[in-house]
């Protein structure tokens, strides 16, 4: 799909609405409900799976062109 093309693993992003926080693209996976990202929190708290849904509206990338 399109939106899987734009993003990459290793791509850096930061949460709109908490700038401060930033996290890494790791892993790209689509399944039957949907495509999810797996992304490492810069701040510590690990890693969270979240979809591409998630991934528009609550992130900007800081190194991507989407």
């Amino acid at each position: 799909p399109m939106w899987r093309s734009s993003v990459k693993v290793g791509d850096l992003i930061k949460d709109k609405h908490y700038p401060d926080r930033l996290a890494v693209i790791v892993e790209i996976n689509s399944e039957d409900e949907g495509l999810h990202c797996l992304v490492h929190a810069l701040d510590g708290s690990g890693y969270h799976w979240i979809t591409k849904e998630m991934l528009y509206e609550n992130c900007e990338a800081l190194n991507a062109n989407w």
